[in-house]
C-alpha cells in the first residue's frame, strides 16, 4: 500500500508539475503576443514614417518629388540642374513638417523651411502589410485598432517664391540677354516709351521718333546675369544717373557745323525782332528769310508785330549765341538748343543783360533750313 501511494504521489506531482510548466507557457505565449502587438501597434504609429521621410530628404535635400516641381517651373534662362543647386543651398537650413492647418485630413503635412511653406506631404496606411498578429482572430478581433503601418503617398512642393524678376528699359532696337539667351518679343512689357531727352509733343506730330521698350523675365531663381547689346549687337553698359542722351546719336562735325551756321544768325535776328527796338516791319522781314512759311513760329511772330511797336527799348547787342547741341528728330526735323546773351537799353532802366535758352526746331526740306518753332526754357 505505501508503495502505491508513493507511486500515486509521484504522477501527481509530475501532473501538476506539467501543469504548472503548461499555464507558465501559456502565460509566456500571452505575454510575447502582447509585447508582439505592442510592437506592432508602435510601428503602426503616423509619426514613423513621417520621421524617416524627414530624415532623408534632410540628408539628401532632394526627391522625386522637387524634381517634378522643377520641371514643370519655367526656367528658359537656366539648367535643372544649376536650379537643383539653388534650391539644395536653401533647404540646408533644415525641412520641418507641421499638420496641415486648415485640413480635415491629418494625413497631410506642411512642409515648412526658413518659416515658409514649400510643399507637403501625404502619408498614408500600407493595407498591403502583413502583420505578425492575425487581427482578424480573437482577442485581437475585440480591439478597434488596425496593425497597418504608415507610408508616404505623396509629396508636393511649390517653389515659386524662389522666384525673382528683372526689368530693363532699352530703346526697341538693343538686345537683351539673360545668362546667355536672348529674350524674346513676348517678353516686352511696355512698348513705344518716349526718350526724356526728346519733347514730348515731338511724339505727337512726328513720326519714326526713336522709342524704347521696357523687358520683363519673371523665370529667374537664385543669380543670373543680364547683357545688353546694341542694335549692331556689341555689348554696352547702361549708366543709370545718365538719362537717354546716352543712346542717342547727336549731330556733329560737318552736320553740326551746319545746322550752328543757320541758327546763330536766326537767333540774332529773333532776338532783335522781339525786343521791339527800330522798325518791327524791317525786323521781321530779316527774321522771315529763316522761317517756315505759315509755320508755328511764322504766324506766332505776325501776331506779336502790333504789340512791339509798344516796347521800351531803344537798343539791343546780341553779345553771344553758343549752340548747345544738335539732335537729329525724324521726317526731316532737327532740334537745335541754343544759348544767347544780349545787352538792352530800355527806358527808366538802362542797360540790362539778358541770357536766354531756346529749343529751335529746323525742318531740313533737302535744300536749305527754315525754323519751324522755338520754345524759350
Amino acid at each position: 500500500m505505501a508503495g502505491k501511494r508513493k507511486l500515486g504521489a509521484r504522477i501527481y506531482t509530475f501532473f501538476l508539475v506539467l501543469y504548472g510548466l503548461a499555464i507558465i507557457a501559456a502565460a509566456c505565449y500571452g505575454l510575447l503576443m502582447v509585447w508582439t502587438y505592442a510592437e506592432e501597434y508602435e510601428y503602426t504609429r503616423p509619426h514613423h514614417a513621417l520621421d524617416s521621410y524627414l530624415e532623408k530628404i534632410n540628408r539628401e535635400r532632394w526627391s522625386d518629388g522637387m524634381e517634378k516641381a522643377v520641371a514643370a517651373m519655367p526656367h528658359e534662362t537656366q539648367t535643372d540642374e544649376e536650379i537643383k543647386a539653388f534650391i539644395q543651398d536653401k533647404l540646408s537650413s533644415g525641412i520641418t513638417a507641421v499638420r496641415k492647418g486648415g485640413s480635415a485630413d491629418t494625413s497631410i503635412y506642411s512642409l515648412r523651411c526658413g518659416g515658409r511653406e514649400i510643399g507637403t506631404v501625404t502619408i498614408d496606411e500600407d493595407t498591403s502589410y502583413r502583420s505578425r498578429i492575425d487581427t482578424t482572430q480573437k482577442p485581437w478581433s475585440l480591439l478597434q485598432w488596425r496593425l497597418y503601418p504608415w507610408k508616404v503617398a505623396g509629396e508636393t512642393f511649390d517653389f515659386n517664391a524662389l522666384y525673382n524678376s528683372m526689368e530693363v528699359t532699352v530703346p526697341k532696337d538693343y538686345q537683351v540677354y539673360i545668362n546667355g539667351v536672348r529674350l524674346g518679343e513676348e517678353y516686352i512689357v511696355e512698348r513705344d516709351i518716349p526718350y526724356d531727352n526728346y519733347q514730348k509733343i515731338y511724339y505727337q506730330f512726328r513720326s519714326n521718333m526713336p522709342t524704347k521698350v521696357k523687358y520683363r523675365f519673371d523665370h529667374i531663381i537664385g543669380e543670373a546675369e543680364m547683357e545688353i547689346r546694341d542694335a549692331d549687337g556689341n555689348p554696352v553698359t547702361i549708366d543709370p544717373n545718365r538719362g537717354d542722351e546716352q543712346f542717342t546719336k547727336y549731330a556733329s562735325g560737318e552736320e553740326f557745323e551746319r545746322f550752328a551756321e543757320f541758327v546763330i544768325p536766326f537767333a540774332a535776328s529773333y532776338l532783335r525782332y522781339i525786343s521791339g527796338v527800330g522798325d518791327s516791319g524791317v525786323q521781321l522781314a530779316d527774321l522771315r528769310n529763316y522761317m517756315y512759311p505759315d509755320g508755328e513760329l511764322w504766324n506766332r511772330m505776325y501776331d506779336a508785330l502790333d504789340g512791339l511797336g509798344w516796347a521800351h527799348t531803344t537798343s539791343i547787342n546780341v553779345d553771344n549765341v553758343t549752340v548747345n547741341a544738335v539732335l537729329p528728330l525724324s521726317d526731316g526735323f532737327t532740334e537745335v538748343d541754343v544759348s544767347t546773351k544780349a545787352s538792352i537799353y530800355y527806358y527808366g532802366k538802362g542797360e540790362l543783360t539778358s541770357d536766354s535758352n531756346m529749343r529751335v526746331l529746323v525742318y531740313d526740306d533737302g535744300e536749305r533750313l527754315y525754323v519751324e518753332s522755338l520754345e524759350l526754357y
